[in-house]
């Protein structure tokens, strides 16, 4: 039986601090067994949420699977810039959901969490799931995440290949395997003409085959248009990975995640899968030799439309047209392609998603 905890944190708390959790990391030299290769860790890490320190993790046999969140009072999901942007310090905070630990691996010692908890400031449910080679938020009413975080360097992208193989979460498939919730399996996504879309991506974990499988986990997966996943957000992934190659920079942290509707479209054969309206990146990076905090490389919100601009579920003929075709419908694509045209600010990511990134990061 996987160890798993809950933690109840106080709502003064998450209202007031500026940063959420920022993670205290003792002993940097250690890395899990099975890690994505020798991560290097900011030598300030241990300094960088000093007065906002994450509780030690204690696993417990409580709370029960299904447990975490409470009674909305705030949207669940989000908005997407405009409604809220770039107003997140200033969100009506009315209840916050509690974190439910899953899986054995200790978040607090997590090298993918160099600065600590991306932190929920909506009720949505937060189900977090640590691993080696990365971090996410899991949300069981929305059947995706709400975040997800990993570091890159060189040592990940050498060319291993691509495992190709969906599978359920096998973390969260034990946890939930003694209750109604249900894990999303690949075959959920048959005939929707939805992509499944890696937010870690498969070419960002190639040291092992253990590595690049866990992309392949479908708690990593997000029901994406192939205009979006194929297109522009590939076009973003290799940007990113091109920065680590050529030695611009050493390494990196990312964060990625969906931005739904208030009202989202859901997909599957229960139609239980919401559908995100745009998705969100951000990328810091850091220098040991002279940088004392890491600071932001780049920051997007791409939107997940088709190729002329539609709403991803206005036209399921051309949605499944433009998936066989690469994500485009030649002589017919009015959505820019060029990534700096989605560019984005932290304030407006975390107003859009109801997300808080750590202190450290924040402008």
């Amino acid at each position: 039986m996987l160890k798993l905890i809950s933690f109840a944190f106080l709502l003064t708390t998450l209202a007031c601090q500026s940063g959420g959790y920022n993670l205290r990391l003792p002993g940097h030299s250690g890395r899990p067994d099975k890690s994505p290769g020798p991560i290097v860790v900011p030598a300030n890490a241990d300094a960088a949420g000093a007065g906002s320190a994450m509780p030690p993790y204690t696993p417990s046999d409580t709370p029960k699977a299904g447990e975490g969140g409470i009674e909305p009072t705030t949207p669940e999901m989000g908005a997407l810039p405009g409604s809220n942007s770039e107003v997140s310090d200033q969100q009506e905070i009315k209840s916050v959901a509690k974190p439910v630990f899953i899986g054995e691996a200790d978040p607090t010692k997590n090298k993918n969490l160099p600065y600590g908890l991306v932190t929920l400031t909506s009720s949505a449910e937060n189900w977090i799931i640590s691993r080696p080679q990365y971090v996410l938020s899991w949300n069981k009413k929305t059947r995706n995440i709400n975040w997800v975080a990993w570091l890159m360097n060189l040592d990940q992208l050498v060319i291993m290949g691509r495992q190709k193989t969906f599978v359920a979460d096998p973390d969260l498939k034990e946890y939930v395997s003694e209750t109604d919730v249900k894990p999303v399996t690949t075959a959920d996504y048959s005939g929707t003409c939805f992509d499944r879309g890696h937010q870690v991506a498969s070419s960002d974990r190639q040291a092992n085959q253990e590595d690049n499988a866990a992309t392949f986990y479908m708690t990593n997966i997000i029901p994406q248009v192939s205009f979006l996943n194929q297109v522009i957000w590939r076009k973003l992934e290799i940007e990113i990975q091109d920065w680590i190659v050529k030695g611009t920079y050493k390494n990196l942290w990312v964060v990625a995640g969906p931005i739904y509707d208030n009202k989202p479209s859901y997909i599957g054969p229960d139609q239980n899968i919401a559908v995100p309206k745009s998705n969100f990146k951000a990328v810091f990076a850091w220098d040991d030799m002279s940088r004392d905090k890491p600071y932001l490389v780049k920051a997007v919100i791409m939107p997940n439309v088709l190729s002329n601009g539609a709403a991803p579920l206005s036209d399921e003929t051309r949605r499944c047209k433009e998936q066989a075709n690469g994500g485009r419908i030649k002589g017919d694509v009015t959505q820019s392609e060029k990534v700096d045209d989605y560019l984005a600010t932290i304030p407006a990511i975390e107003a859009a998603s109801y997300l808080k990134f750590p202190a450290v990061v924040r402008p």
